[in-house]
């Protein structure tokens, strides 16, 4: 069975369209047992989508798509760049580790959008799955991929095609790759 792991609600502003109610339905329809919320740096839709997948008889994966650069510290434009990252929580620890990082980017990392970097990351990972996230990618996610098998108990997956050069990294790495193409991910691959 097909189980979204890096899904949007209405709580990732300006990306995300479906509310939680309507989405659960949907989900129920289709006859899903799971489904994760990964939205944009927040964690603020995860108890009612949490309550509504409960109530739905469908195992709720919390997580969240993280903006990860590599100084949350530094506040000049020419650092205002960052990375998207999918973390999943396996456990209740996950969901405390989380917690921590997506308050941590907001209160020490904010920075046009709340961010987190690498030293946070391998200090606090415990409990967490890391996904590759969105098409949107560059320098630093190549940096993201060659940090992630340094996070102390988070297990590693991508789940989106990736260009040829993510695709050596992560051979380097000797992390298995197993990845479902999507819309602009086809197009992205097709010189691949």
């Amino acid at each position: 069975m097909f189980t979204h792991l890096h899904l949007h609600t209405e709580y990732s502003l300006l990306d995300g369209a479906c509310s939680i109610k309507p989405l659960v339905s949907r989900l129920r329809e289709l006859g899903m047992d799971a489904c994760a919320v990964t939205d944009h740096g927040v964690m603020y839709g995860v108890v009612d989508f949490y309550r509504a997948c409960k109530d739905a008889g469908i195992h709720p994966v919390i997580g969240c798509e993280v903006y990860v650069c590599p100084d949350m510290d530094e506040k000049q434009s020419a650092f205002r760049e960052y990375s998207h990252l999918v973390l999943l929580c396996e456990n209740d620890e996950g969901y405390k580790t989380l917690s921590r990082l997506v308050s941590e980017g907001f209160t020490r990392g904010f920075y046009y959008r709340p961010r987190v970097d690498y030293k946070l990351l391998e200090k606090y990972s415990g409990g967490l799955i890391a996904l590759s996230a969105c098409a949107a990618h560059d320098e630093n996610a190549r940096i993201a991929l060659e940090q992630l098998p340094k996070l102390r108990g988070c297990q590693v997956h991508t789940t989106v095609l990736l260009s040829a050069v993510d695709k050596k990294i992560f051979k380097k790495l000797g992390i298995d790759l197993t990845c479902e193409p999507v819309h602009e991910d086809k197009k992205m691959n097709a010189d691949n």
